[in-house]
């Protein structure tokens, strides 16, 4: 018996729950017992708050100054592909089911997933070859994910040009810090955080394929900030051009209470510090102007070389912090069935992979050219604050395209908009948008 089992033990599980006993303990074997010392060890600490060994981050340059040449051209050779990160569940929308599946947009209702397929699909007709994406899933919403795809013919994108691939997951603590059921017979498991996206990309031979197809960059992004751009050339050249092993896309942060990782200088390198985990005065404190100290907000996205994954992956999680954190989640009782139960999960997070290199450096955009995470059904980060910001997204790369004012009505653009041809963009110049809710790049033009 392993030290999990006899924690188990020392806690009844297997004693209240004999019918469900060989279930229990086959799950129970896939639990590292290290790591799991190491998350009951996390649980409700009181460590100190980060603040004395970090200082203020301003070593960004600017996006508005920053060609996108290079990465253009790298984008025709197809040397950046994305990883789309889609593990979690749309519960805190109201919806059931994964989040990449709430259906979005204004006009045509298109979900997360298929806004973000017909980003690819357009990207790649913009270089005219087929780009390649990746999304990460969690064990809760695999199946379902590629249900979703296979259903609707991967929104038009080759199969070949698509990889799915499942996160880690690790078992959930209840208050008293004991394992629990989240279902007959289950225990209860939470997605393991965005942090083992580089590890599982690997382990699932995704990473040495991309290899093989001459793929030297990978862009990080999260499936519910639909202004991502999954290739984005003027990160890339940024990568390219200064050499890099990480870049990262910021912007200034919107008030002291906003819940984004802070970029700051920790150890003379970039870092950056989960907002939850920094000293709240640290978190507000301002400068004689009433500007934040620590300006930057981290988006979770990402520039990576391919050999640097690699070189990350193959040193495993053992060095990789772990992170905890107070949630809720389902609890099945024999005697009362599912309730709503305060829990610890514990998470490994993407940023802490900046700790591998010292090459790091941040590229700073306006937020609302690339920051609109949906995260609730009302208030901040809410539905409505994403549609908006899609809305506006469409007003401005309409008049980029045409040269004319984007009409004050609601309306949303196919994606092509966003990564034009020379041919679409000598078609759309100097003309005024169609009267129509949804405007097809191509009807128009008859193509």
């Amino acid at each position: 018996m392993n030290d999990i089992e006899h924690h188990v033990e020392s806690e009844s599980l297997l004693c209240r729950y004999p019918q469900f006993s060989s279930l229990i303990k086959k799950q129970i074997s896939n639990i590292d017992p290290v790591l799991f010392r190491q998350q009951k060890l996390l649980c409700g600490e009181n460590t100190e708050k980060i603040a004395a060994t970090i200082s203020p981050f301003n070593s960004y340059e600017m996006a508005q100054e920053q060609s996108s040449t290079l990465g253009e051209s790298l984008l025709k050779k197809g040397k950046l592909a994305c990883l789309l990160v889609a593990g979690g569940q749309g519960s805190r929308l109201g919806f059931k089911g994964p989040k990449g599946k709430f259906p979005l947009t204004t006009e045509k209702n298109k979900s997360l997933f298929q806004y973000f397929a017909e980003k690819v699909l357009a990207a790649s007709r913009q270089v005219e070859r087929d780009l390649h994406i990746a999304i990460m899933t969690s064990e809760q919403n695999h199946e379902e994910t590629l249900e979703f795809f296979q259903k609707h013919k991967y929104f038009g994108l080759k199969k070949e040009q698509i990889d799915f691939f499942t996160q880690k997951s690790l078992p959930l603590l209840n208050t008293e810090k004991q394992l629990f059921l989240s279902a007959p017979g289950q225990i209860a498991m939470g997605a393991a955080g965005n942090g083992t996206a580089l590890y599982d990309l690997t382990q699932a031979g995704i990473t040495q394929r991309w290899k093989n197809l001459g793929i030297e960059y990978v862009h990080f992004i999260q499936v519910d900030n639909p202004l991502s751009d999954p290739f984005d050339a003027k990160l890339l050249s940024f990568h390219v051009s200064k050499e890099l092993d990480i870049s990262v896309k910021c912007a200034l942060r919107k008030d002291p209470e906003e819940s984004v990782g802070i970029l700051v200088e920790k150890d003379n390198r970039v870092a950056v510090v989960e907002y939850s985990e920094i000293d709240e005065r640290e978190r507000k404190l301002c400068d004689g102007k009433g500007q934040l100290i620590h300006r930057c907000a981290n988006l979770s996205q990402f520039c990576f070389n391919l050999d640097f994954i690699l070189k990350v992956a193959g040193q495993g999680l053992a060095t990789m912090p772990l992170h905890i954190a107070s949630k809720t989640s389902l609890s099945w009782e024999k005697e009362s069935n599912e309730k709503k139960i305060a829990v610890w999960k514990s998470e490994y997070f993407i940023f802490d992979v900046m700790a591998y290199s010292s090459k790091v450096a941040a590229l700073l955009y306006s937020r609302k050219d690339c920051f609109a995470p949906l995260k609730n059904a009302s208030g901040r980060d809410s539905i409505e604050e994403v549609r908006n910001a899609l809305l506006q997204s469409d007003r401005k790369a309409y008049e980029a395209l045409s040269g004319c004012s984007a009409p004050s009505r609601v309306f949303e653009l196919a994606l092509d908009f966003y990564y034009p041809s020379p041919k679409m963009a000598a078609y759309w110049w100097g003309r005024s948008l169609p009267e129509r809710p949804y405007i097809d790049a191509f009807i128009d033009m008859q193509l």
